[in-house]
């Protein structure tokens, strides 16, 4: 079927679902750069003028990181030029931008893990956590590299601003890579369920309290968000395969 205009309806409405993810993208950005200045002040405070360790510097990575990777994916996917670049170009900032947020979410991770353990201080369960992070972790990233690997970048069909058009790869190993990361939350979640039941449910500490809370909020969230890519990339559009990634 196709238009008064001769263009495939197919065609025009790939072209409507990769405007979707533009769109999903900026507004992601702009929802993380005001969560950040309004959060900015206690940010300095409460980790920039403390005694810096591993948590201060993993904060910071996973806090800054997407002042670096978001904008090269609106770069990418919105720049009018990007079209005119050789598709190897837009294979390197494509794969620049999933590492980077693979990285961002495994350090994120890690925090939750050291999380867990300063809720335990139990040995086996940090020796637990560790295993279970560096198993999840090799796993996602062997599954995300072949789908990284697989990826194929066409000329756009009509001549409007498209940004680099993904044409094609294994999209099955990018659902794969989020799927052990889901199973890697939900069990997390768990744990951290289980710990706060067992041992805070009725401990008078404030500050033991707001851990627990955020921890289950954001183990939750985390797998909600994980377990909503994995249908995305399972079920809908190739086109929208990058709609919660950003």
């Amino acid at each position: 079927m196709e238009t008064p205009l001769n263009v495939p309806v197919e065609l025009i409405r790939s072209f409507e679902l990769f405007r979707v993810v533009k769109y999903m993208q900026v507004v992601s950005f702009s929802i993380f750069l005001c969560d950040y200045l309004q959060m900015l002040e206690l940010e300095i405070a409460v980790v920039w003028q403390t005694k810096w360790g591993i948590g201060n510097i993993l904060y910071l990575f996973s806090r800054l990181l997407p002042f670096f990777d978001v904008p090269l994916v609106i770069f990418y996917r919105l720049y009018p030029n990007v079209p005119t670049l050789p598709n190897r170009v837009c294979d390197v900032l494509y794969k620049i931008e999933t590492w980077c947020t693979v990285l961002g979410i495994f350090a994120s991770e890690i925090m939750l893990v050291m999380m867990i353990y300063a809720l335990t201080s139990n040995k086996i369960i940090r020796w637990w956590l560790i295993g279970q992070t560096v198993t999840v972790g090799s796993a996602a990233c062997v599954t995300l590299g072949i789908f990284s690997a697989s990826l194929q970048f066409g000329e756009a069909p009509l001549p409007i601003p498209t940004g680099c058009l993904l044409v094609g790869g294994k999209f099955i190993f990018a659902g794969v890579g989020f799927i052990i990361l889901a199973l890697n939350q939900f069990s997390l979640m768990v744990i951290v369920l289980g710990v706060g039941v067992a041992r805070y449910r009725h401990s008078n500490s404030t500050l033991v309290k707001v851990l627990y809370r955020d921890g289950v909020f954001y183990y939750v969230f985390l797998f909600l968000v994980s377990a909503a890519e994995v249908v995305v990339l399972l079920l809908a559009p190739s086109e929208l395969s990058d709609l919660l990634t950003t």
